[in-house]
């Protein structure tokens, strides 16, 4: 088990390299996202040991991201029948703009969150089609309508406004951000990590495992 590390109540996960990795392992796309999946269990098993209640998860940075969606829609469905999710109360919430991918990742979106919006013990946000500078532009949007209807005025725009309308608004921003792949954050929760650590782990996300998170946990207690 992981000794708790004071301090990280949100960690967020860049999801990168799964076609690369697929070519260096000789492996199909199929396996390599059934194995990408895998690590995300892992990974929140792990975070609910070392008690950190939020975990976030980037599944937009797929190279071919839209040739995918069989894999997306099936394993948000298999994660919120999972015990994993029923067992430790885990909440699901999916930032981004989901509503424009096909109607079996709608469905999906919407079957997960519903059936584990009573849950409050631990918090899984799942980044789909989205992108770190529309979320700013989108909220900026809001807040200009609320400006023209004169709701409220330019005076009034402020840090916090902005975060109260980003994806992410109902959530603190991540304290720690773990970058795979290239190591690129490409924009991962733009606004909300201006004060987050970032750690480099230098591994494809299918080769992140115990090892590199325990690594990951020990930068942020050393930073």
């Amino acid at each position: 088990m992981f000794a708790r590390i004071s301090g990280i109540k949100h960690i967020a996960f860049s999801i990168k390299g799964i076609d690369y990795w697929a070519e260096i392992n000789s492996s199909s796309i199929e396996m390599a996202l059934k194995e990408a999946g895998e690590r995300i269990i892992g990974v929140i098993e792990m975070c609910i040991k070392s008690r950190i209640t939020i975990f976030t998860f980037n599944l937009s940075e797929f190279s071919d991201f839209s040739a995918h969606m069989n894999w997306v829609s099936e394993f948000i469905d298999s994660l919120a029948k999972s015990r994993l999710v029923n067992d430790n109360k885990i909440k699901l919430s999916v930032m981004g703009k989901w509503y424009d991918l096909p109607s079996k990742v709608i469905d999906s979106v919407k079957n997960g969150v519903s059936a584990t919006s009573e849950y409050d013990n631990f918090f899984l946000n799942l980044c789909l089609n989205y992108d770190g500078k529309e979320e700013i532009i989108n909220a900026l949007r809001v807040i200009m309508r609320s400006i023209q209807y004169e709701k409220i005025s330019p005076d009034q725009i402020s840090k916090q406004l902005v975060k109260e309308n980003i994806y992410s608004s109902y959530f603190i921003p991540p304290d720690l951000i773990v970058l795979v792949h290239d190591c690129l954050a490409s924009g991962f929760m733009l606004w909300d990590s201006a004060d987050s650590a970032i750690y480099f782990s230098g591994v494809e996300w299918n080769d992140f495992g115990k090892k590199e998170f325990k690594k990951a946990l020990e930068f942020y207690g050393n930073k």
